[in-house]
């Protein structure tokens, strides 16, 4: 019986072998491209292997903040708080030594740069002056009412033509911004304002004065230019009225007024102040507010005609001479009347 069953077995055994090596060829798993490699396995002396797939691996910051190390979680290390806790609006909190290097490695970066980056671009180069809120409020009041009521006639020119070339005209933007500045300070009440407000229209004086002499010594070139001109001579007369000893620069921008328009006439440019250098007839509005008018107090006009008198000894040109004699001759009549040509 033992025998019947050892003969039999090999037998079994091989047909068994034969049939799980053709069920494997038949279901075997195709190698191609839709395959993961995870899920591929090749012989390798009979043990089937897989491949593991590798795991990424990752920088730990080192540098971040107290809270993050505090939560076991990577920390940005943006500044100046990172995204944990700019998201839960925690205080972002660095150790000392972290704090230091931000704040040192920029500065020696800097430091051994030879130029500025290029990925950084340059700022502007802002041309000519610049402007404050306060300016524009004065250029306002300058066209409001701050603006020379002479020549007679002139309002329209005062409001819109001379305004509209004032951008050009350094010397007349500041002479314009001087007078308006001058006729706010004596009439603020508050002396802090008031005083501020003096420091400003000196400061736009001094600007003024200064631009007028370099276009003057440049010379007349257009229509445009000499009016401007005549315009910032204007406004720096009416400003000299309201400035304390006033007198001798008042003197000196009405010369300067009469030779802006002298030589306005010598190129025969065209005035937009038709009235200004005309003997007209005192309109008759005016007339009725001058008689209108109180008389002046004599200690003030005592005070005019001593400062006139200290300046006679000055005087050596004939055409000051004949200044002096005009304004000597006016004064004294104050003492008596407002209007001279009333006497």
């Amino acid at each position: 019986m033992s025998n019947l069953l050892s003969e039999l077995t090999p037998e079994i055994s091989d047909e068994s072998s034969g049939t799980l090596r053709s069920l494997n060829e038949n279901f075997s798993v195709p190698r191609d491209s839709h395959t993961p490699l995870s899920l591929q396995s090749e012989p390798s002396g009979g043990v089937v292997t897989t491949k593991k797939r590798e795991r990424k691996g990752h920088t730990k910051a080192r540098r971040g903040c107290f809270n993050c190390k505090r939560a076991r979680i990577k920390c940005k290390e943006n500044r100046p708080a990172c995204d944990y806790c700019a998201h839960r609006n925690l205080a972002c909190k660095w150790p000392d030594n972290i704090q230091l290097q931000a704040q040192t490695i920029p500065s020696r970066a800097l430091a051994r740069r030879t130029g500025p980056p290029d990925s950084i671009p340059a700022l502007p180069q802002v041309q000519g002056p610049v402007f404050n809120a306060n300016d524009f409020r004065l250029f306002q009041n300058f066209i409001d009412s701050a603006y020379p009521h002479h020549p007679t006639g002139s309002e329209s020119v005062w409001k819109h033509e001379i305004p509209a070339i004032a951008h050009e005209h350094g010397y007349l933007l500041h002479a314009m911004l001087a007078l308006s500045a001058s006729e706010l300070a004596d009439e603020e009440p508050n002396p802090v304002t008031s005083k501020a407000l003096s420091c400003t229209a000196i400061s736009h004086r001094v600007t003024a004065i200064t631009k007028l002499n370099v276009a003057i010594t440049a010379g007349l070139a257009n229509f445009e230019q000499g009016n401007a001109m005549l315009a910032a001579c204007f406004s720096l007369l009416f400003q000299s009225v309201l400035l304390e000893d006033g007198l001798l620069e008042y003197m000196t921008f009405i010369r300067g007024t009469v030779t802006v328009g002298f030589q306005m006439g010598v190129k025969r440019h065209r005035v937009l102040f038709e009235q200004a250098f005309e003997q007209t007839e005192i309109p008759e509005s005016i007339d009725n507010l001058m008689l209108a008018a109180p008389l002046v107090h004599p200690i003030l006009v005592r005070k005019a005609l001593n400062s006139l008198e200290r300046l006679q000894p000055l005087c050596d040109h004939p055409v000051e001479i004949e200044m002096f004699k005009m304004l000597h001759e006016v004064a004294r009549s104050l003492i008596t009347c407002e209007r001279p040509d009333l006497e």
